[in-house]
């Protein structure tokens, strides 16, 4: 019978040393955990926000020597060649009909040169804004200057009922970076 007492004093002793062992030793884990989850939720947030910083630079780097006119390009295509491509491309893309294309004289301030074309196009007002958003997407830049934007009389009936109801007029700039 004292063996039975003193087991369940010694259990009784047990719960309570691991009760006052919660209650003052681990009572600041809990504290702790949420303190620790918190800097863990920080430190996701700004390595995925490093990821994208670094992504999008990447992509500017890519631009900018993209754009840069380097003398061991020689042998690659003319800057003006890849303009008219991608706007031949973007134009067909869009069953959009291209009727001029003037390039001006490139114009030079410092070591940006300066390639401007004065464009006009017939299309629809969905078309000219998919135009834009290829043009903005571009790797290439592009600026577009100016543009006019009237209703399409040279096409007559037929470039009306086609859904072609305007006669786009604009000045779009490329730029080119000298070594």
């Amino acid at each position: 019978m004292k063996k039975d007492w003193i087991m369940l004093a010694v259990v009784g002793a047990a719960f309570l040393g691991a009760l006052a062992g919660d209650r003052f030793l681990l009572s600041g884990y809990g504290r702790s955990f949420e303190q620790l989850q918190r800097q863990w939720i920080t430190t996701a947030n700004k390595l995925a926000t490093a990821k994208i910083l670094h992504e999008n630079l990447n992509h500017v780097r890519e631009l900018v020597f993209e754009n840069m006119a380097f003398d061991e390009k020689g042998g690659s295509v003319p800057h003006q060649q890849r303009f008219f491509e991608f706007l031949t491309t973007c134009v067909n893309d869009l069953k959009m009909e291209l009727t001029a294309v003037e390039p001006l004289r490139p114009q030079t301030k410092g070591r940006i040169v300066t390639y401007a074309y004065n464009v006009e196009l017939v299309g629809d007002f969905f078309s000219l804004g998919e135009l834009c958003a290829k043009l903005e997407n571009s790797r290439r830049i592009f600026t577009l200057e100016t543009f006019e934007v009237r209703s399409a009389e040279k096409g007559g009936a037929a470039s009306i009922r086609k859904g072609n109801d305007l006669l786009v007029t604009m000045k779009i700039n490329t730029y080119r970076v000298n070594k």
